[in-house]
């Protein structure tokens, strides 16, 4: 009879997990899930002294003002020494942390959350095997009144989203970890506060998600079965392609209305599900193959696209231009593919060629040994957000700014120095005033004609700029090795002159100035048309708290480099209006000294009708009206806006991007 029964639990071990899942009673399913929350919450992903201080410094220690960076101080484990710190600032009469400012409203960063921070991260060391603080006494008097204290005075702050997402998520992670460290009546009131998130009508794409988690994890801890279920549904609801906020049909990520947000909602978007597919492996809940598949494909198609070693790209990060911001983001990227591969998805580690998303009029390219972006912004989007006075300066943000990345940190904390009407790309009013602080809903570009076309080896988008006076076509090509850029129809209704960035990152040592060319930070930069260009290296100063009011107010100073083609007044109020031609190429000095000297680029038409151009081998334009163009070989007409690119090399290949309405974009 054993010998039978051994067979019989042998066999059911090596059945696949969602047949196990199959056979479970209620009972071993919550049991297996409130397993399967704990160790996730409970895993270190910092696996080295080196990692574990680096995700402590992202996440300022836990004040971060970014959920998924925040959440950095929780994925690693405290060492005994970051404990002591802790302790040592501890006070049992009041219950409290002296170094935390509890009168503090703020609605970004709110330092009395990080009271609860705390808590959790002593209660995933206190509860890690192997750790000097396992089931160490010293912790139960600070966990005890620190947890009676929270539940007592029950702090609230003047975001909803605080009250409904951010202390609840905390909450029921200190519930899962600490849970016997704290007494019954302290947990039913924990319970309580976790309470406050719901999922009414109002919430969508991240949000939703966010709440629905919070009540999945007391659900668990309360061993509710049903409710789990209707949870769990919610949050897999939301890993669907749609039309309005969440996953796009390009697979972009839209929230706040038809707004980019790779690395604020979206990425925390990633994380979650991650998350939550890691969780539910191997449960009745695990998600379906159809949802692994979406996340997956937004993983390969989409959010993956904008990493370039290690950070985020600037102008994917929506308003989060906070210190770190970019390798923080990047961690918290990798953390999710980790969670996914977990639950048994794979997601590409690799991307090349261009990729063109027309929900969002973005565009990313990316090739051996660089990184390129263009975010523009038509009538159909909105480019850029100003929330909790964070992000005040982004006015121009997604006016055709276009970053190129070698390094891939040369534009990392820049942002307090930058000249924010000089982005690289874009073409601006001169001024010396701040940028204008004006609603996005009411500063859109006025037009549809914006669009991208992309290959595996081109990338080619288009922007006509109707925005603060000003008006002008812009074009980019994006080839294996160079960016070529033109810009014509460039026309002003005010007074003044205006001008073109080619570039505003850091000043590197290897600096100079070349036969034709600038070179800075492993990029050379020329004019295609004659024009000179003015080129600074002075020192820039600004301040953090323009990013977000709660940083510091202490000066910054930064060595930048800048590049700028200027446009004069009387050129701006021609009939034809101004143009500009120039190249960015990536590369070593020696590559692009003989680029420059050999000359490859040819300028096909640069007007109102086409603007075109002939590398290597490959045709490109992009016409904004009926028209032709002429690569010396070959005539090619359109009889509407559209975009093309023709390879002759290694077989003919063409590529035609034709709209169906007014825009261009494919």
């Amino acid at each position: 009879m054993r010998r039978i029964l051994f067979f019989l639990s042998a066999a059911l071990v090596l059945l696949p997990a969602n047949m196990q899942a199959a056979t479970m009673t209620k009972y071993e399913a919550l049991k297996k899930i409130r397993e399967n929350l704990r160790e996730a919450y409970l895993t270190d992903y910092a696996k080295s002294d080196e990692l574990r201080e680096e995700f402590l410094a992202l996440s300022e220690n836990g004040l971060a003002n970014d959920a998924v960076m925040n959440q950095l101080f929780l994925e690693a484990t405290l060492s005994l020494d970051d404990y002591v710190k802790i302790e040592m600032d501890f006070r049992p009469s009041s219950s409290k942390w002296a170094d935390i400012d509890y009168d503090n409203q703020n609605r970004g960063i709110w330092p009395t959350a990080l009271h609860l921070s705390r808590l959790c991260a002593m209660a995933k060391a206190y509860n890690t095997k192997g750790h000097p603080l396992y089931q160490a006494k010293r912790m139960k008097i600070v966990m005890d009144r620190g947890v009676s204290w929270w539940v007592r005075h029950d702090p609230r702050n003047p975001n909803w989203w605080w009250n409904e997402i951010g202390i609840p998520r905390k909450m029921g992670i200190l519930l899962t970890v600490g849970g016997e460290l704290i007494n019954d009546d302290v947990k039913k009131k924990g319970l309580e506060i976790m309470s406050r998130s719901c999922t009414d009508a109002r919430l969508t794409g991240q949000n939703l998600v966010w709440e629905a988690g919070n009540l999945m994890v007391k659900a668990i801890l309360e061993m509710d079965y049903d409710t789990v279920t209707e949870m769990k549904e919610i949050i897999e609801n939301q890993v669907r392609i749609s039309n309005g906020e969440g996953l796009r049909p390009d697979w972009s990520f839209h929230l706040h209305g038809p707004m980019l947000q790779f690395g604020n909602y979206g990425l925390a978007f990633f994380d979650s599900i991650a998350f939550w597919m890691r969780v539910t492996e191997g449960t009745p809940w695990e998600f379906s193959e159809e949802s692994k598949r979406i996340i997956a494909g937004f993983a390969d198609n989409g959010i993956g696209w904008c990493f370039y070693k290690g950070s985020m790209d600037p102008s994917m990060r929506g308003r989060h231009m906070f210190p770190g911001s970019g390798r923080g983001k990047g961690i918290a990227y990798q953390i999710g593919r980790k969670n996914l591969k977990a639950a048994g998805v794979r997601t590409a580690s690799h991307h090349r060629g261009g990729n063109y998303f027309p929900d969002s009029d973005c565009g990313i390219f990316r090739s051996c040994g660089w990184y390129a972006s263009i975010r523009m912004q038509s009538n159909r989007t909105l480019g850029y957000e100003m929330t909790n006075g964070e992000n005040m300066d982004s006015f121009y943000s997604a006016d055709g700014v276009m970053l190129t990345m070698t390094e891939g940190n040369e534009y990392e904390d820049i942002f307090p120095t930058w000249d924010w009407r000089k982005l690289p790309g874009t073409t601006v009013r001169e001024g010396s005033g701040p940028t204008p602080a004006v609603d996005p809903t009411r500063a859109r570009n006025e037009t549809a004609h914006v669009g991208g076309l992309p290959t595996k080896k081109v990338l080619a988008a288009t922007m006509e700029l109707r925005r603060d006076s000003l008006s002008a076509f812009k074009s980019v090509f994006f080839f294996k090795d160079i960016a070529v850029n033109l810009g014509c129809g460039i026309r002003s209704s005010v007074p003044g002159n205006a001008t073109t960035s080619l570039e505003q990152n850091y000043l590197r040592d290897d600096f100079t100035m070349g036969r034709g060319f600038v070179y800075n930070a492993g990029k050379g930069y020329r004019t295609l048309d004659g024009k000179g260009v003015s080129v600074s290296t002075n020192s820039q100063f600004g301040r953090w708290n323009r990013m977000d009011p709660q940083l510091p107010d202490t000066t910054v100073c930064n060595q930048v480099f800048s590049v700028c083609v200027l446009h004069e007044e009387e050129a701006l109020h021609s009939p034809e209006g101004d143009t500009y031609a120039y190249e960015v190429i990536p590369g070593k000095i020696s590559k692009v000294a003989r680029a420059v000297r050999k000359n490859p680029v040819t300028i096909l038409s640069n007007n109102e009708v086409c603007q075109a151009v002939k590398y290597k081998g490959v045709t490109a334009a992009v016409f904004h009206k009926a028209g032709s163009v002429s690569d010396g070989k070959e005539t090619f007409s359109a009889d509407s806006p559209c975009i093309i690119v023709i390879s002759r090399f290694p077989s003919r290949e063409t590529i035609v991007s034709l709209p169906a309405t007014s825009d261009i974009s494919n």
